[in-house]
């Protein structure tokens, strides 16, 4: 596993839209055992992703 942002996205590359996101490595948030989606976009036009992850926490901080 690459150990920085640019190493990662040399390896992996970047993703062009949020759907992109499903397929990298990311940090999850879990609450009441549940992945909470990232959000972006507002209204009619927000897309939510539900991301897959190495590392999951209920911690924010």
């Amino acid at each position: 596993m690459c150990s920085t942002t640019p190493q990662y996205l040399a390896r992996y590359g970047a993703p062009e839209s949020p759907e992109d996101l499903k397929r990298f490595r990311s940090v999850v948030f879990v609450e009441r055992d549940s992945v909470q989606p990232w959000s972006f976009g507002a209204g009619q036009e927000m897309k939510r992703v539900i991301p897959t992850g190495v590392f999951r926490t209920s911690d924010m901080e």
